[in-house]
Order: C-alpha cells, then sequence, then structure tokens
C-alpha cells in the first residue's frame, strides 16, 4: 500500500509543471498528464477528471492548481481519489532547464474510499500519509529539459532521482 500511495504521490506532484528564457515562462500554462497517467494506468488507475495550472511570476515564485479525480483497481482493491490542492515555490530556468523547488501545498480537498466499506476506517491513514509525502517533498529541487514547440507551447522531460521512470508532460500557455 505504500508503494502505491508514493506512486500516486510522485505522479499528483508532477502531474502537476517549460523556452526561449525565463522571462518567455512567466505567465499561465495548462499542463497535460503525461508519464505519470501511464504510471498511474499500469498499476490499475483510470482519470476521471484532471485539471492542473501553472503560473510562473518574474519574481522566481510558482503556483499550481491541481483538481485530480482518480478511481483505481489495484489487484481487486477498488479505491476513488480526489485531490485539489495548490502548491508554491521558486523555479528558475537556466540552459534549458527547468527547476521548481516548492514550499508550500495547501489541501483544498482530499478524499479516498473504497468499494469495501471495512478498508474505509483506513482512510484517514492513507490521507495523512500521503500529506506526508507531499511534505516530506518541501525544498526538494526536481529539474525539467525543457523543448519549447512554440512560444506558447513546451514539452518538459524529467529523469530525477524522486521520479521512478521519465517525466513527459506538455503545458501550453493560456495567459
Amino acid at each position: 500500500m505504500k508503494r502505491i500511495i508514493s506512486l500516486l504521490f510522485a505522479a499528483m506532484i508532477m502531474a502537476t509543471s517549460f523556452g526561449l528564457s525565463a522571462q518567455s515562462l512567466v505567465g499561465k500554462w495548462n499542463s497535460t498528464p503525461g508519464s505519470q497517467k501511464a504510471m498511474l494506468e499500469a498499476i490499475g488507475a483510470q482519470y476521471k477528471e484532471t485539471h492542473v495550472t501553472q503560473t510562473f511570476n518574474d519574481d522566481s515564485t510558482y503556483e499550481i492548481y491541481a483538481y485530480l479525480k482518480i478511481d483505481m483497481n489495484i489487484q481487486g482493491l477498488q479505491m476513488s481519489m480526489f485531490v485539489e490542492y495548490i502548491e508554491s515555490g521558486t523555479w528558475q530556468y537556466s540552459d534549458g532547464t527547468l527547476t521548481y523547488a516548492s514550499n508550500n501545498y495547501d489541501f483544498k480537498n482530499l478524499e479516498i474510499s473504497f468499494d469495501d466499506p471495512t478498508l474505509n476506517a483506513f482512510r484517514e491513514d492513507v490521507i495523512a500519509t500521503m500529506k506526508s509525502g507531499f511534505e516530506q517533498s518541501k525544498g526538494i529541487e526536481i529539474s525539467y529539459d525543457v523543448e519549447f514547440i512554440n512560444e506558447n507551447e513546451a514539452r518538459l522531460t524529467t529523469n530525477s532521482e524522486f521520479i521512478p521512470n521519465s517525466y513527459v508532460f506538455t503545458i501550453t500557455r493560456i495567459e
């Protein structure tokens, strides 16, 4: 169960994240699910709804808004999860690399339910474990190679030691 929670945590934190210069990253971007979606689907997850936006401010701070609804069936264990949070921290861009370091997670919603009512007794423990994982990630720098498709779209890729597989996703400027 802890491995599953760790994978969920890694995928969500990354579900969340540009080209030509740091200034060109300033603004608000939509983010698509990438490798984290494939990773979670490989262990039995199905995304029901996702909305992730990232705002890069010119003072090198960022904010990520994430809204995720996920159903999972892992070895017959059916679980539904709804997570809504705002992550904030600092960012820097240099030589084609974007680096994030979070400093806060503000959970608006974090709900988990199991189809087997007897497992719902462990719901609060699972939520506490997930929140603890987020808290432990504060201050850890995660870097992405940035490939600009054009000035309003970029592909980000990482091979971080904190993320089990290469993580790839696309961001599109909305402001």
